[in-house]
């Protein structure tokens, strides 16, 4: 995997959050045996780019529980608080992308592990 995506990311993630734990719980989602949770990622990943084009104060989610999904992906996967639409759907854009790097190395060399 390319340092730079690690290096970049640092900048969006919350200082105690090991980039390497969201990076396995987005591969452990997209690699499952079940349809409905191999789906969730990329529905997240839709769904936070529609939220990010909405004019500012509005949201997908309305008033649900749990807040929006911009608050869901913050809080799942360790994104700082206070980062714009924009910027979380590019931060979380960079998770994904750092986990297909790892799915691709674990293809390539299936000897290695998490």
């Amino acid at each position: 995997m390319e340092q730079t995506i690690i290096e970049e990311l640092t900048q969006y993630m919350k200082p105690e959050v090991d980039i390497m734990e969201s990076v396995k719980s987005i591969l452990e989602q997209v690699t499952s045996e079940y349809q409905g949770v191999r789906m969730r990622i990329p529905m997240m990943m839709r769904m936070l780019e529609t939220e990010a084009n909405l004019p500012q104060g509005m949201t997908m989610t309305r008033k649900a529980p749990g807040g929006s999904v911009t608050a869901a992906i913050k809080r799942e996967f360790g994104l700082k608080k206070g980062l714009s639409k924009k910027k979380t759907a590019y931060a979380f854009y960079l998770l994904c992308d750092a986990s297909r790097e790892v799915y691709e190395s674990w293809n390539n060399h299936p000897e290695v592990s998490v």
